[in-house]
């Protein structure tokens, strides 16, 4: 027996253990071949002995590369073996399609899901080489030109079989994602190309396959750098293919993080994004999920948006608003970025006949300063309230005094309906947690913290190791020079640090000074929360008149060690012996 046929064997058994590597539904191989050395053996009985050991040498050759392939079965080669058949056929859908079940806004393909999700993702020559490949065939079939043994014998006809049975055997599958079915795509292409050279039969091979070619490296191109955003034009392409299959693999979240990243010291910011991972290398702030607290910015992502999470509702009230900036890839709405807070959902417990969510219009309550909430209500709200007012309360808990803000619930647009809660926050509020309550109902928690700095102050902008100085009030009096700083955690400070303040001749030399840690300490600040400290400057009695200055600094310890994180000279001075401005 010639050894050319064991070569092959030998060769296709393991290009398909990589494949099995690859994609564990290669493992349809298996029985596919067994299908074809039984259709030969069927038609060649004197084939039954070379398939006996053949489909052995084949199996053997799969097996030892998908053991070579991959060093974690070098150890326990048939446990990882049984692991890879046990994910691939007899585990269920997985985490990732039970969390984003079910698409909204998408039709239950069932049966048809390999089906149509392939179809979209065919390139255009392979589906029109296709569609001239059937007609071929149509027309071979009508002059009889194709015979039983003959079409057997036919490599185009096993592949085109092959797409067929494995696009069937994945339909019938519990598992659903458009990468299971890449293992039939280098079938298609083949059948494809020789539709096209039927059609082209008259012009020579290669100026077809070259001409071909270029079409598709030219089609390619013009999705680059983001080709998963392609979608058969065929089919409708961008127009159709977000309402009929599932879209996104994160493609899209670089161009979020850049635009976040272009805004203003957005490395103290906390965005709201699923697909993080694709995110994190182009954001210097923090991710955090889309419904979570205290978000500055909030964004969707189709697939999110498809699946309705965190609910179509939200989802609508977001719409309303308007984005701050749309993500849009090769005539795709990928991805919308708006402005946070996010609207965080009750929880059904505490939800009862109230509201669906509710969203503050700042991350904290800003005390001192006027706040709004707005409430998300079913869209059969506005038929059982009518034009009565409803009063959203915010209570320190353990405490009988209230703050309360009547709203109306109003529909701003189709199934958006909301009222909208506006508080006047007493400069004296305490900085606390408050509950929020509707109707007696607790439907959420809100944090009071000071986020301004008062007007009197003069402004500043000093930073130092996540901390930043951004005001000072100065008020001079017989000997003594009070002053107030304001300070911001930027985004939040890392230690508690001791706060030096120094008045500096013109010298440079040392006039008066205090030390004090501040209570409590910086470290205990929320992200971006400002908190004000007091000082009294003492100034000695024969101080004489003139400008002097003001130095500013941080330092705290580790042991005995004295660490100085760094200082500032203010730039207007202070002058004694006259009235200050």
């Amino acid at each position: 027996m010639r050894a050319t046929p064991w070569l092959w064997l030998i060769l296709s058994g393991g290009l398909a253990g990589f494949g099995v590597l690859s994609k564990a539904t290669a493992m349809f191989l298996i029985p596919f071949v067994g299908l074809i050395a039984v259709t030969d053996i069927g038609f060649n009985r004197a084939r039954l002995k070379f398939w006996s050991l053949g489909l052995l040498v084949w199996i053997g050759s799969l097996w030892l590369a998908f053991i070579v392939g991959w060093p974690a079965a070098w150890v326990a080669p048939l446990l990882k073996t049984w692991d890879v058949i046990n994910n691939a056929f007899l585990s269920s859908a997985g985490l990732e399609d039970a969390d984003i079940q079910p698409f909204v806004t998408i039709p239950e393909l069932g049966y048809s899901y390999y089906l149509v999700n392939g179809a979209y993702k065919l390139s255009l020559p392979v589906t029109i080489g296709l569609i001239l490949a059937g007609i071929g065939a149509w027309q071979m079939f009508r002059r009889r030109t194709i015979t039983l043994n003959r079409l057997i014998k036919n490599d185009l006809f096993w592949l085109a079989l092959f797409a067929l049975l494995f696009g069937l055997f994945m339909s019938l599958g519990v598992k659903r994602s458009p990468r299971y079915s890449l293992p039939a795509f280098p079938a298609l292409g083949f059948v494809a190309a020789w539709g096209w050279l039927y059609l082209l039969r008259r012009f020579q091979p290669a100026l077809v396959l070259a001409g071909l070619g270029a079409v598709a490296i030219g089609l390619t191109l013009l999705y680059a750098p983001y080709y998963f955003t392609y979608y058969n034009p065929l089919l409708g392409g961008a127009m159709t293919a977000p309402h009929m299959v599932r879209i996104g693999w994160g493609e899209g979240m670089d161009e979020v993080g850049r635009w976040l990243d272009a805004q203003p010291e957005t490395y103290v910011d906390q965005v709201g994004a699923r697909y993080t991972a694709t995110l994190h290398p182009f954001f210097q702030g923090q991710i955090a999920s889309p419904d979570s607290e205290e978000l500055d910015y909030v964004t969707f992502y189709i697939k999110q948006s498809q699946s309705g999470y965190p609910s179509t509702a939200i989802l609508r009230y977001f719409e309303q608003q308007g984005a701050l900036h749309h993500v849009r890839l090769n005539g795709i709405d990928y991805a919308q970025i708006y402005q946070g807070p996010a609207m965080t959902p009750v929880t059904r417990a505490s939800q009862g006949a109230g509201p669906l969510a509710y969203r503050p219009t700042s991350i904290y309550a800003p005390i001192g300063e006027s706040y709004a909430v707005d409430l998300l209500w079913p869209t059969d709200m506005i038929s059982t309230i009518g034009s009565k007012p409803i009063t959203l309360t915010l209570r320190l808990p353990g405490s009988e005094q209230t703050l309360d803000a009547p709203g109306l619930v109003a529909e701003p647009a189709p199934g958006v309906v909301v009222s909208r809660h506006q508080f006047a926050l007493p400069a004296d509020l305490p900085r606390a947690e408050y509950e929020l309550s509707v109707a007696n109902r607790s439907i959420g928690v809100v944090k009071a913290r000071r986020l301004t700095v008062p007007d009197h102050f003069q402004p500043l902008d000093y930073t130092v190791r996540f901390l930043k100085l951004r005001g000072i009030d100065r008020r001079l009096e017989p000997n003594r020079l009070l002053i107030d700083l304001a300070w911001q955690a930027w985004p939040t400070a890392v230690n508690d640090y001791t706060v030096f303040i120094q008045l500096l001749d013109e010298n440079g030399q040392r006039i008066s000074g205090v030390d004090i840690a501040p209570q409590p300490g910086v470290s205990q600040l929320d992200r971006k929360e400002i908190m004000l400290t007091h000082y009294d400057l003492p100034i000695p009695e024969n101080t004489p008149p003139g400008s002097y200055k003001l130095l500013i600094g941080l330092y705290y310890f580790i042991g005995d060690e004295l660490i100085n994180i760094g200082a500032e000279t203010l730039p207007e001075p202070v002058q004694l012996g006259q009235p200050s401005e």
